[in-house]
């Protein structure tokens, strides 16, 4: 497939362990995963325009930049039930956005290029591993993890906020 473009109306379920495309992908809509293992999303600009959510993980590989617009993780889908998504491993020759406010895990998250906050945005999961410059100059970014969080490049954001639990490790010159 060339490229993949959802509107905007209603919701999206994804029920497959692949989805492969030479140009973009444009999700317009809240995105679930529900497939029943590990979902790929391979392609050339990827776009999250709303939310995106479901039980399962997911990893990007783009060859251009991901853009993540709403919150990722930690969807209401009823009452008393929450909808975190497992695990988010993104490489994006071009670098990853997040506009929304929080990036939700059950798991671990891994993000092997640049990454940019367009709002103050809480990254939250078992593990968190940044392996290029985190950025956000106006924005704070708070990093929530009991297990390793991992700063392997530049940081320059309004502020940086860890928790208590864990371990940091920072290895950067800046």
């Amino acid at each position: 497939v060339n490229s993949l473009t959802t509107d905007a109306g209603g919701t999206l379920e994804i029920n497959t362990a692949a989805i492969t495309t030479t140009a973009a992908q444009s999700y317009g809509e809240p995105v679930t995963l529900t497939h029943s293992a590990l979902t790929t999303l391979t392609g050339h600009t990827i776009t999250f325009s709303d939310t995106l959510d479901g039980p399962q993980g997911l990893i990007v590989v783009d060859a251009g930049a991901t853009t993540f617009v709403g919150a990722v993780g930690a969807t209401i889908t009823a009452p008393g039930v929450t909808n975190t998504l497992a695990s988010l491993d993104v490489t994006s020759a071009n670098g990853t956005v997040f506009n929304g406010a929080k990036v939700y895990t059950s798991g671990a998250q891994s993000y092997a290029s640049a990454v940019q906050v367009g709002d103050s945005t809480t990254f939250a999961g078992s593990d968190l591993s940044f392996a290029q410059t985190l950025t956000g100059l106006t924005h704070d970014v708070t990093l929530n993890s009991q297990g390793l969080t991992r700063l392997s490049g530049d940081v320059s954001v309004n502020s940086l906020t860890t928790d208590a639990g864990g371990t940091l490790e920072i290895n950067t010159a800046a």
